[in-house]
């Protein structure tokens, strides 16, 4: 992952010096690392261990949720806590009370939104590749609210999000009722074997500050079927 915030640019990534082994043919850590460093010419400031938070596999689209805005680096730690970096020391500044590990997250307005995922921190493995988005294995999970400021909780829904965005004060996500074992089946069906159906998906709006609903269109009114 990488980010740029308050003149300085971090990077969420294992490929840093101390995951090296001893030798070129031992093991390697696996742990992902923030690593801070100045966006003007890339002197080193600091650098943060995280844990082994692969979300999903290697593939970049499945990476643990990371975003750098104002004072502060958000992310994901490898228990599956979220938590506020201060941008100058690395250290932890804030630590939010989510329910289950962060599967998705933004910040906007001085308000941090997170999609948790219920067993989050063990979608897809570490070795490997599979190039899609390992969260169609998750089958429960909230979207809630934190005062970046404080990290206290504004609001919590019990619906499992697997995709949020903001504009002007409203939040936006995607709704799943339940796992998509279509798409875990996608690439092991058998042949001759009938797929099952996906799950019904729904794109809500709410209030970025209260959570209040403010309107839902489903998969089906969008003419998307079970595609």
């Amino acid at each position: 992952g990488l980010a740029v915030a308050s003149g300085r640019c971090f990077s969420l990534s294992a490929t840093v010096l101390e995951n090296l082994g001893p030798t070129s043919y031992s093991d390697h850590g696996l742990e992902q690392y923030v690593t801070a460093r100045d966006a003007f010419n890339g002197l080193f400031l600091w650098r943060k261990r995280i844990g082994a938070t692969y979300y999903g596999g290697l593939f970049y689209a499945n990476r643990a949720p990371f975003v750098a805005v104002g004072d502060g680096v958000y992310v994901a730690m490898g228990d599956g806590k979220l938590v506020a970096l201060s941008v100058s020391t690395g250290e932890v500044m804030r630590t939010f009370d989510t329910t289950y590990a962060p599967g998705r997250l933004l910040v906007d307005r001085q308000v941090v939104a997170v999609a948790t995922w219920k067993e989050g921190t063990k979608v897809g493995g570490i070795h490997g590749v599979d190039r899609r988005r390992m969260d169609f294995s998750v089958a429960e999970g909230t979207v809630e609210a934190f005062s970046a400021r404080t990290g206290a909780r504004l609001w919590l829904l019990e619906e499992l999000a697997t995709s949020i965005v903001s504009k002007d004060g409203i939040l936006f996500m995607v709704v799943r009722t339940g796992a998509d074992k279509f798409e875990e089946m996608n690439q092991r069906r058998r042949r001759g074997e009938k797929p099952l159906t996906r799950p019904q998906q729904v794109v809500v709006a709410v209030d970025l500050k209260t959570g209040k609903r403010l309107w839902a269109v489903t998969s089906q009114e969008l003419g998307s079927g079970d595609e």
